[in-house]
Order: structure tokens, then C-alpha cells, then sequence
């Protein structure tokens, strides 16, 4: 990774290939670097809604938040450097077609920058899913917002001369003033090379620095952007923050903490362990109830 200035903000995305099998080794390999990225955009987490409040997902210095699948594959993910402030977008489109999206605001320069992230199942219909993201471009172009959208999208950018539907995709986010910023392949095998893990951002590009991390942890390689003097807004330290109760329903928590308990693995060696592993689940589902 080449070097960061102390107010370059780093965006960093990979396929996990099933967040609960190799979060120790993205955990690993996060505390290995000099500098860390800020924000760690993970696809095909393999996780739904019973996994995600069963197994500790956490990684220290980050918070998490998390779209889930209703598939065995498929999952997204995002973890966020603890200092930055951020909040979770519920009013960009989620109508992506056989896909997962999940969306933050940040503050960059004292404005507005939405960061998402897509993982598209493969083998769908690309078309489709081009008119669903152009939804989401146009929601966010009317918004005057800048954005960073990274993702495994499963469609192969080096077919874009030979395919229409891949050039018509491509064309789509050229059309809002769009880039695509990672340009190798970043799925190789001994049969194939493809670029189906994408950068796209609104940003100039005197701002940013793409770069591709030769990495082991999956068979996707990892990819990353550093934002240059980004001036990120931190969390302010001395503010208390609330649950929010005014749509809160008692007895649906009730129900789900029941179920969540009842289906976690309990550690009878380490009672301390095992506690604290009960009361963060209890905590994931009052933050789905309470945000």
C-alpha cells in the first residue's frame, strides 16, 4: 500500500467469502497494517438475520453494521473506524435487483459523502440490475451528493467491448458523471482473470488513489481508495447518545431476544465469556428495535 497523508481517508473493500469463517484473519491482517482503513466494506458476508446476533462480529477499533441475505451466499457488510461519525442511510432506494446494498453518510469537508456497498448474486440478469442502480444514481444525483459505491458486482469489465449489457452497465454510471476506478482484474485463477469487484465514485480524481491489495484472505483481491486531505468528521466524545423508542414494539423484542438466546451456543467453560456473549446479543437486537 503506498503512503497515506494523515488526513487521506482510506475505503477498503473485500469478498469475504463468509464473514464468520475469516474474521479472524481480516482482523489479523487490519492490525498488521501501518494504517489501517477507516472504513472495511465487506460482500458475500454469508450471513442472515439469526447468524448476525449469534457469533461476535466485531473487530476492535470498528463498529459494524450490516444488510442481511435471505440466500446461503450474498451478505454485505461495513466496518467503521470508532472515531468517525457516520449514520446509516434508509433513504437511498434498496431495490437493487438479487443483490444486497448497504449505505453510510459521512462528513467529509464538512458535507455530505454516501459510502455504499453491493454485492450482486451471480448469474442474473444484467439488464435488470442496471436499471435498478440507475434508481439509486439518479436518487443520489438529485441530492447533489458525491458518493463511493464499491462491491463484488459479478459482471466482468473486461467484457465490456465484447457484451452490450456489461458497456450498457458501464455506461450508466459514466452518464452521472460516474468512474469506475479499478482497472485489473481482480479474481485470478489458473483459467480466468476478471474485474468484477468494483470502485465507483463522483469524487475528482486528483482526490483519490486506487489501489489493488495482493492479499491471500480470499479469492478476490482486495480493493481500496485513498480520499486525499478528506477532513473526516469524528465522533464527539462527550455527546450521549439514546435509543430511539417512538416506533419500539415490547413484545416483538421480546420475542426475538427469546429466539436469539434460545439459539445461541453457550460456552459452559467460561461463564464470564458466555455472559458477555448473551448480553452483546441482547444488545445487536435492541439496536435492530431501537436504533
Amino acid at each position: 500500500m503506498r503512503t497515506r497523508k494523515p488526513n487521506d481517508i482510506c475505503i477498503f473493500h473485500i469478498n469475504i467469502r463468509s464473514l464468520k469463517k475469516n474474521i479472524d484473519k481480516l482482523s489479523n491482517m487490519l492490525s498488521t497494517m501501518q494504517k489501517p482503513p477507516h472504513i472495511v466494506a465487506v460482500g458475500e458476508t454469508k450471513i442472515n438475520k439469526k447468524d448476525r446476533l449469534s457469533f461476535p462480529n466485531t473487530i476492535t477499533g470498528y463498529n459494524f453494521s450490516h444488510s442481511d441475505s435471505e440466500k446461503k451466499s450474498g451478505g454485505v457488510g461495513i466496518y467503521i473506524d470508532s472515531s468517525i461519525s457516520y449514520q446509516i442511510k434508509t433513504g437511498v432506494p434498496n431495490t437493487l435487483n438479487d443483490s444486497e446494498s448497504l449505505w453510510i453518510e459521512i462528513n467529509l469537508h464538512k458535507k455530505p459523502c454516501i459510502i455504499g456497498v453491493i454485492y450482486r448474486h451471480p448469474g442474473y440478469d444484467i439488464s435488470a440490475f442496471t436499471e435498478s442502480i440507475c434508481e439509486i444514481l439518479h436518487n443520489l444525483s438529485d441530492k447533489k451528493l458525491p458518493f463511493i459505491i464499491c462491491g463484488d458486482i459479478n459482471i466482468n469489465l473486461m467484457q465490456q467491448t465484447a457484451i452490450p449489457q456489461v458497456r450498457n452497465y458501464v455506461n450508466a454510471y459514466k452518464s452521472y458523471n460516474c468512474l469506475q476506478l479499478i482497472t485489473k482484474p481482480t479474481r485470478i485463477t489458473t483459467s480466468s482473470s476478471t474485474l468484477i469487484d468494483h470502485i465507483y465514485t463522483t469524487l475528482p480524481l486528483y482526490k483519490v488513489t486506487p489501489e489493488i491489495l495482493i492479499n491471500d484472505l480470499s479469492d478476490h483481491l482486495p480493493i481500496f481508495v485513498s480520499i486525499k486531505s478528506a477532513h473526516v468528521e469524528k465522533v464527539d466524545t462527550k455527546a450521549q447518545f439514546k435509543h430511539d423508542f417512538s416506533n419500539f414494539n415490547a413484545a416483538e423484542f421480546m420475542d426475538e431476544r427469546k429466539e436469539t438466546l434460545n439459539g445461541m451456543i453457550i460456552n459452559s467453560n467460561n461463564p464470564a465469556a458466555a455472559l458477555d456473549d448473551a448480553i452483546g446479543a441482547i444488545k445487536k437486537v435492541l439496536d435492530d428495535h431501537a436504533p
